[in-house]
């Protein structure tokens, strides 16, 4: 949907993200008000940054609205994924200081009014109503990959969303500014200070769509790379202190419903045949792993 380039800015080092122009394809008004919502956010966070010292902002350094392009400064400091996958014993209680704030940053972001801007974001990520959303997705595998979800799993998952959008109080609720996006590779932690990144996907959302998204993201960690020793137990609890979560979501029916929105994405990424033989082999184990996840929310 659009590429990211390091550039030289005014003030150091940047990124250049460009969305590309294709008048006449389908997708080029979709790409635009991409755009036109991600500056938007980013002009905000400019003028507005966290009145937190230890939550940063992605600055703005220059837009061009004729070639669709973006810059802004480099973030000082690794992604959390990078921490994730390199911490040492020594090093995760600092680690869990950044998740921490990782929740804590999205109590913040989700306080922002709403408005016209966000509201025209649904458009896109058909946030709105999830049992169109997880049926579109449901309906490309059975078409692409008939085999991959057994038919009684995918009756139990129809009718789980169906019956939490229906009943679940937290899907019920206003809906709140998402970064759409919101894994450990687009958090930048130093240290002491984190900084989210690329809000290409914001918009609007259910609230306990990021937190969930971030915590399905670090369990996936543990399946592309299961030699690691990843604290998802810690890091969950961490996330969701920091997040203000005063009582255990994770076995609500909002939350479940929302791991099998952010699943059946994952399956649908990960399905497309190709590559070499041991990457063969490797993404059907993922595959596998996943589907066994996605039955165990749903019994």
């Amino acid at each position: 949907m659009n590429t990211v380039v390091r550039v030289r800015t005014s003030q150091g080092w940047g990124y250049c993200k460009r969305y590309p122009i294709r008048p006449g394809d389908e997708d080029d008004e979709r790409r635009r008000r991409r755009f036109v919502v991600e500056t938007a956010v980013l002009e905000r966070l400019s003028s507005e940054p966290p009145g937190h010292p230890r939550l940063g902002s992605c600055m703005l350094e220059h837009i061009d609205p004729e070639r669709r392009e973006i810059v802004t400064r480099e973030v000082p400091g690794d992604t959390l994924q990078d921490h994730l996958l390199a911490s040492s014993r020594h090093a995760r209680r600092r680690l869990l200081r950044g998740v921490f704030l990782a929740g804590y940053w999205l109590r913040h972001w989700q306080q922002w009014p709403l408005n016209a801007l966000a509201r025209e974001s649904l458009v896109d990520n058909g946030a709105s109503d999830l049992v169109a959303y997880c049926d579109i997705r449901i309906k490309r595998l059975q078409s692409e990959r008939p085999r991959l979800l057994p038919p009684r799993l995918v009756d139990r998952i129809r009718k789980f969303v169906g019956d939490s959008t229906e009943n679940a109080a937290e899907l019920s609720e206003e809906m709140v500014w998402s970064h759409g996006d919101y894994a450990p590779g687009n958090i930048i932690w130093d240290g002491t200070t984190l900084t989210p990144i690329d809000f290409g996907m914001a918009g609007l959302d259910y609230p306990l769509t990021d937190i969930t998204y971030f915590i399905h993201r670090v369990e996936m960690l543990t399946i592309y790379f299961p030699w690691k020793r990843i604290p998802v137990a810690s890091i969950r609890e961490a996330v969701l202190r920091g997040y203000g979560s005063h009582r255990d979501v994770t076995g609500t029916a909002a939350y479940r419903a929302l791991m099998i929105r952010h699943l059946l994405c994952r399956l649908v990424t990960h399905y497309q045949d190709g590559g070499s033989m041991a990457r063969r082999i490797h993404r059907e184990w993922i595959l596998s792993r996943i589907v066994r996840h996605l039955a165990s929310i749903v019994d």
